[in-house]
């Protein structure tokens, strides 16, 4: 279950980096 987790943290991170683009 850890590697669901460590995706969840990877979109998360790319969601702050769509936001901090627009």
């Amino acid at each position: 279950m850890e590697d669901t987790k460590a995706q969840i943290t990877k979109i998360n991170k790319v969601i702050d980096n769509v936001r901090g683009y627009l």
